[in-house]
């Protein structure tokens, strides 16, 4: 599937003159900034504070929120460190954040006999266990929901059971590869007795509150809303003992005193029913979701399950069935308003071949106030994908998460988080923070922080070791992810030329160069070092330079298929990649093989490259446009196939990795993903007949992260959705140049 292009010729309102002088000309509002020539800029910018450089956390994934009342301020998603019991099993089902300094998680450990509950805190600057009670009268008890009212009245649920490995109430939540990595719920065979469990925080501790059950042998509790001291619901299921025992819902309501249990709707007296998550924009207004399945729910005949509470009753509520699905089942669920409501999950269908028998796809459902309907939602992966969680910071401003596997649904494989928004318009993919060197990864909850329009948490489990031979995971670790604002890259730019020669601009400070110095084969590349801010310069013949960097080995003086073509670093400068023509990559330091396109063929050569935030993935890019995703980072689209006035020689990606753009030698622009096209170079030219005068040779993003910046061989520098800092156009240079970093 590949992304449409933005067009690349604009007519702007801009005075000839303007273009002609050399001037900055701010065009629409500060969109567009031109400036071919910079008689006034300084030939290097002095030293100059370079801001704040990104914390430890790995940024992920990022978008520029949208509509009203919601921030533009660009927003990232960090793995954040999260303790873990002695334990060999440690995972979190929910999350509630009081305020960004006041965060609660729930799930449960395991040692594989026995299960008790877990919580955690987060304080505003580290997560830590906290003591929780241990209930009766059963050895094993699991949290599965919480939900806060102020930060001295917090709740949490779940339920407390005669046998071990409890696990999630949310059946289908695990990946169908085979088998679940945990058991999904209380089995039939042994549970013969489980009773809810409610929790309360009362600003100094937690302590069990008596909750009450139904008649049937097994009750358990899957989520809790809290939407005031004196109303506060809980939701999940009973069940009989024996192998065709049927679920029925189960819902308690607190009125501030006590906790009751609430008539709720059955659909049917012949199939397992559920409910497994609890969502509200009022008090009148309330919604929950589950699913229905048959007897035996292991046979994994699932469709959702839909009820709402007006104020006085609830109500089934019709859902759509995806076409051609065999079953299907939401997980996530969200209630803006009560026109606006966004359910999540998953669904399974026929594979297109024996080797491809079942194929999961992601599945997500919106509510127009009217009826349930479905809505478009991105893969992954061509065989498993599912959502778990679903949160709003805005209408149009929405968040999806949850896993997905190359490995299919076959056998157990590898696991990676998944993570999805909502622009407003349509659902995108967007980069996950899955934690590097771990096998199996899934966020199973998310959740906004209240009166923020950029914060989120998301909670869930990371798994590092393999599986047992019925498929469940003998380890696991939790796994906690954080959507912040994102830092910006400095302002200013490096400019590398050929003879190795550097010109810094801006905040850029000048740390060195090869101007003047032998070298056996010419500079194609650089990177910046967003450490110590200094930078790598890189020769056709693999030979590496640092300069107020670390040096961590190069490919000089070592056979070559084809020569280098450019490089890219880790996020934080423990290593970087070089990349060839042919598409060979090469790792130093701690920069990780993600593979590669060496010996594959290939209709034009690689021009370029650049890596992912986290440094989970990076892209390569070609003369013909065409583009090749590789570990995390995600394909939006190319001009692979596509007719090019000119060939491709670069690609910049947004400081959210939701999107990237190609720059074409004439200075055309191609946006991707969420890349906003602020403009290029033909566009401009075309409406007062100018010439460039020399090719642009590469392009980077601008310090604001959605803008960006092109250079010529001239050194001439085009600045677009972002400021202008100077360039050594009309200077005497010794080589030309040959690539442009963000400083």
């Amino acid at each position: 599937m590949k992304a449409r292009p933005r067009a690349r010729r604009d007519v702007l309102n801009v005075s000839r003159r303007s273009l002609l002088s050399g001037s900055c000309a701010v065009i629409a509002g500060g969109l567009l900034v031109w400036a071919l020539s910079s008689l006034t800029a300084p030939y290097a910018a002095a030293a100059s504070s370079m801001g704040t450089r990104p914390s430890g956390a790995f940024m992920t994934a990022s978008v520029r929120s949208q509509g009203l009342a919601q921030s533009s301020t660009p927003v990232g998603w960090s793995v954040t460190p999260s303790p873990n019991t002695r334990a060999a099993l440690n995972i979190l089902q929910a999350v509630a954040p009081v305020s960004s300094v006041d965060v609660w998680a729930v799930g449960y450990t395991s040692n594989q006999i026995t299960d008790s509950g877990l919580i955690e805190h987060f304080n505003g600057f580290n997560w830590s266990v906290v003591p929780t009670p241990v209930p009766g009268p059963f050895a094993n008890s699991a949290l599965r929901g919480v939900s806060a009212v102020s930060a001295n009245d917090v709740w949490a649920v779940g339920n407390v059971s005669n046998v071990g490995i409890i696990s999630s109430a949310r059946s289908p939540e695990r990946l169908l590869r085979g088998h679940s990595r945990f058991p999904s719920r209380l089995s039939h065979q042994q549970a013969s007795q489980a009773n809810t469990l409610i929790e309360h925080f009362n600003g100094f501790s937690w302590s069990v509150v008596p909750s009450p059950n139904t008649s049937l042998a097994v009750n358990t509790l899957s989520s809790v809303l809290a939407i005031s001291a004196s109303d506060v619901w809980v939701v999940g299921y009973a069940r009989g003992t024996g192998t065709n025992a049927l679920d029925v819902p189960l819902i308690e309501h607190f009125n501030g005193f006590s906790w009751s249990i609430v008539a709720s709707p059955n659909p049917s007296g012949t199939t397992s029913n559920n409910l497994e998550l609890l969502s509200a924009s009022s008090a009148s207004d309330i919604w929950a979701i589950g699913d229905i399945s048959s007897a035996n729910s292991s046979s994994g005949e699932f469709e959702t399950l839909m009820e709402h509470f007006n104020g006085f009753s609830w109500s089934v509520v019709s859902s759509p069935v995806p076409t051609g699905s065999l079953l299907n089942d939401v997980d996530g669920l969200s209630v803006i308003s009560p026109s606006d409501a966004w359910a999540v999950g998953w669904s399974v269908s026929a594979g297109s071949s024996k080797s491809i028998a079942i194929v999961q796809r992601t599945l997500i459902e919106h509510f127009n106030g009217f009826s349930w309907s479905i809505v478009a939602s991105p893969n992954m992966s061509s065989v498993g994908n599912m959502l778990d969680g679903v949160a709003a910071l805005g209408p149009n401003n929405v968040w999806a998460v949850g896993a997905w596997a190359s490995s299919g649904l076959a056998s157990p494989g590898a696991g990676y988080t998944l993570v999805e928004h909502f622009n407003g318009t349509s659902w995108s993919l967007m980069p996950s923070p899955s934690p590097p060197g771990t096998l199996d990864s899934e966020l199973n909850a998310i959740a906004t922080v209240p009166f923020s329009s950029t914060q989120a948490w998301a909670v869930g489990d990371t798994n590092n070791s393999s599986t047992s031979p019925n498929g469940v995971a003998t380890s696991a670790t939790t796994l906690v992810a954080h959507l912040a604002p994102l830092p910006l890259p400095p302002a200013g730019y490096d400019i590398a030329a050929s003879d190795g020669g550097v010109f810094a601009f801006g905040s850029a400070v000048f740390h060195g160069s090869m101007g003047g110095r032998p070298l056996n084969k010419p500079v194609v590349g650089a990177a910046a070092d967003t450490v110590s801010k200094g930078y790598w310069l890189v020769a056709s013949d693999g030979g590496v330079f640092s300069f107020d960097a670390p040096f961590y080995g190069s490919m000089g003086g070592r056979p070559l298929n084809s020569p280098i073509v450019g490089m890219a670093a880790t996020p934080f400068a423990g290593g970087y990649w070089l990349v060839a023509a042919d598409g060979g990559m090469f790792s130093f330091g701690d920069a990780p093989f993600y593979g590669s396109m060496g010996g594959r063929p290939l209709n034009s050569p690689i021009v370029g490259m650049a890596s992912t935030f986290d440094g989970g993935g990076y892209w390569l890019v070609a003369a013909d446009g065409g583009v090749f995703a590789f570990g995390d980072a995600v394909y939006h689209g190319s001009m692979g196939g596509r007719p090019l006035a000119k060939p491709v020689v670069g690609i910049a990606t947004t400081s959210n990795m939701g999107g990237y753009w190609l720059v074409a030698s004439d200075g055309g622009v191609f946006a991707f993903g969420n890349a906003p096209y602020h403009g290029s170079v033909p566009g401009l030219l075309a409406a007062y007949g100018l010439e460039i005068g020399s090719p642009v040779v590469g392009a980077t993003m601008a310090s604001n992260g959605t803008g960006y910046w092109l250079v010529t061989a001239a050194a001439g520098v085009v600045s677009f959705g972002a400021a202008f800092y100077g360039s050594m156009l009309g200077r005497a240079l010794n080589g030309a140049v040959v690539a442009i970093s963000t400083g």
